[in-house]
């Protein structure tokens, strides 16, 4: 048993977890990047793109929101 005034990682840090859990599950920029998986075989079949385009437009896209989010 642990002392009571020693506490678990989890207990101490449980509030940065869910801030960092929160901000990376709303961010427009993750948002884009990790659904964006889900939509490259309807591209390829709807658009005709190649998963180099569609890696490379997704790239851009994230470092047009990182610039504008920073800057």
């Amino acid at each position: 048993m642990t002392p009571p005034n020693q506490t678990g990682e989890f207990a101490r840090g449980w509030k940065v977890l869910l801030a960092a859990f929160l901000g990376m599950g709303v961010c427009i920029v993750s948002f884009s990047y990790y659904s964006s998986g889900i939509w490259i075989k309807p591209w390829q079949e709807e658009f005709g793109w190649s998963r180099t385009e569609i890696g490379t437009a997704q790239t851009l896209s994230s470092l047009h929101h990182y610039y504008f989010i920073f800057t």
